[in-house]
């Protein structure tokens, strides 16, 4: 298990979650020492897509590698522990859409081990 050195403490922010009760969220700037057994163990190639001990690995995918304009892309997201992801796409022109969180999914919070598809058919790509 890597180890954490808390630097600053940037913010604390309580709040109540209906499924969890009261909880605390606190922001940190902080430095994460790998933990070199697991280290190890993805430079030899063992799970590090499966592994919740191993270092945060997120994979990002389409269904496939070309579409035509005004098609719908599917994306999908996983990785090997909890995380939080922002997704951005770039058009042609160069213009920046952000993908996620969006109006119809605002959560960009995702479990480990989990594979999900990020639906596009409210957000019309150019």
């Amino acid at each position: 298990m890597p180890r954490l050195k808390v630097i600053q403490e940037l913010s604390r922010t309580w709040y109540r979650d209906v499924s969890l009760g009261d909880c605390c969220q606190v922001k940190i700037k902080a430095e994460v020492i790998p933990d070199n057994e697991a280290m190890e163990r993805i430079s030899k190639g063992k799970g590090q897509t499966d592994d919740p001990s191993a270092p945060l690995h997120v994979q990002l995918w389409t269904d496939k590698k070309d579409y035509k304009e005004k098609e719908k892309i599917k994306i999908f997201i996983r990785g090997n522990k909890p995380f939080y992801a922002r997704i951005v796409h770039k058009g042609g022109n160069g213009e920046l859409l952000q993908l996620l969180p969006n109006p119809y999914r605002k959560d960009h919070y995702f479990n480990g081990g989990v594979i999900y598809e990020i639906l596009q058919d409210k957000i019309d790509l150019k």
